[in-house]
C-alpha cells in the first residue's frame, strides 16, 4: 500500500523521533505544526535546558526537498535544525541534518513559493557525516 504524502511525512517524523529517543534525547511533539516545527528536542545544560526546533522532510525520488521557503527559514532562530529523511524499502534509511545557517547557504535566493532544495547524491556525500547519531552527539555536547 502506498502512503499519502501526509502519511509519508508523519512516518518520517516518527522514525526520526524514535531514533533520537533511542540515542537518549528527550523528544516532544507539538500539538500544532503552525511554525514548521515537527519535533522539539530538550537538552539539559548545567542549570537550564535548551530546546531545538526540528523540522523533518521526507525526501523521495530525485532528492528534492520541498516546503522550505527562504523567508520562513530566515525567520527561524539559531536553534532550528532540518532533518532530511530518505526512507528506503530495499536498504537502510538515510538521515541528514542541516543547521539553519547551512540551509540558508544552499536555499535558492529566488524560490519563495516552494522552497525546494536539491539533495541528490553529490549533496548527500557532502553531508554524510551529519547523520542522526552525530546530531545527537552535538546536541548532548552543547556544540549546536
Amino acid at each position: 500500500m502506498k502512503l499519502s504524502r501526509q502519511s509519508s511525512g508523519k512516518h518520517a517524523e516518527l522514525k526520526v523521533a524514535s531514533e533520537l529517543i533511542g540515542m537518549g534525547l528527550e523528544v516532544y511533539f507539538p500539538f500544532v505544526d503552525a511554525s514548521g516545527t515537527d519535533l522539539l528536542v530538550r537538552v539539559e545544560r548545567e542549570s537550564r535546558a535548551k530546546h531545538y526546533d526540528i523540522q523533518v522532510k521526507s525526501v523521495k525520488g530525485h532528492g528534492l526537498a520541498l516546503g522550505l521557503p527562504r523567508k520562513k527559514v530566515e525567520a527561524k532562530g539559531s536553534n532550528f535544525i532540518l532533518v532530511l529523511a530518505f526512507l528506503h524499502k530495499d536498504r537502510q534509511d538515510e538521515f541528514y541534518y542541516l543547521t539553519r545557517e547551512q540551509l540558508l547557504e544552499i536555499l535558492p535566493q529566488d524560490d519563495e513559493e516552494w522552497g525546494g532544495i536539491p539533495f541528490g547524491k553529490k549533496r548527500r556525500e557532502q553531508f554524510k557525516g551529519q547523520n542522526l547519531e552525530s546530531l545527537a552527539q552535538m546536541l548532548t555536547a552543547g556544540e549546536l
